[in-house]
């Protein structure tokens, strides 16, 4: 598989770990996109990383309802046992989601995406169907991917199986990135009825942006009243 470098090295140059015990959130509408979120204010000068060791990972995908308990705890247990192949799956996953990102960005900014990070997902989902099977759901079928001793991948084999549906089924048109100015960064699916989203969440970057807006006007204002006069 092709690999995009020593991710883990340029994540410690340019991000600060995020603290374990602030909660993650899952806004993007997608599987693929709150993978991508896992970088907190990703267009700022200090992003913040979510994804700082294989654990990490296991606890993104236990709280993202990827993994079980204990399924969560079979592949810790795994990678305990094989530090090297679990350093190998999280660095993997990051170039899987760093590549992502430049894809989705570039649809949410009315680009083209490169045809290297496209051709990376290829290679991934080609080895996340190699893994997979199917599965009966109700009245269809749908790829399955057990957990099992021998699987550290899951997190960029489901993302990739996520991010391939989205490219050949969604409506491209509703990737968005979040118009907080200030360094969110956040990707989203607007599946909002009159396709209307701005915010990754309105309670979050949606009030920070208006709060500031009111501040301004309110200033301006107060700007523009005239000082009393000296008699």
């Amino acid at each position: 598989m092709v690999r995009y470098g020593p991710c883990h090295k340029r994540r410690e140059a340019s991000m600060r770990a995020r603290p374990e015990r602030y909660p993650l959130r899952f806004l993007g509408g997608r599987l693929c996109l709150d993978f991508v979120n896992s970088v907190e204010n990703r267009a700022s000068p200090a992003p913040e990383e979510f994804l700082t060791s294989y654990p990490a990972l296991t606890r993104w995908g236990r709280q993202r309802g990827l993994l079980a308990e204990e399924d969560e705890a079979r592949v810790l247990a795994l990678a305990e046992q094989q530090p090297a192949s679990a350093a190998r799956a999280l660095d993997e996953a990051l170039a899987l989601r760093e590549a992502l990102h430049r894809v989705f960005l570039a649809l949410a900014t009315a680009g083209e995406p490169d045809l290297n990070d496209l051709e990376y997902l290829q290679r991934v989902y080609a080895d996340a169907l190699a893994h997979a099977r199917l599965r009966r759901q109700e009245d269809r079928f749908e790829w399955d991917w057990p957990a099992t001793d021998e699987q550290l991948a899951w997190a960029q084999w489901l993302v990739a199986h996520s991010a391939a549906q989205l490219l050949t089924e969604g409506d491209l048109g509703r990737v968005r990135v979040c118009a907080n100015p200030d360094g969110c960064g956040w990707l989203f699916y607007d599946g909002s009825k009159n396709g209307s989203r701005r915010w990754c969440s309105m309670e979050g970057c949606g009030s920070q942006v208006k709060m500031r807006r009111q501040y301004a006007r309110r200033r301006a204002g107060a700007a523009a009243v005239p000082a009393p006069r000296s008699s």
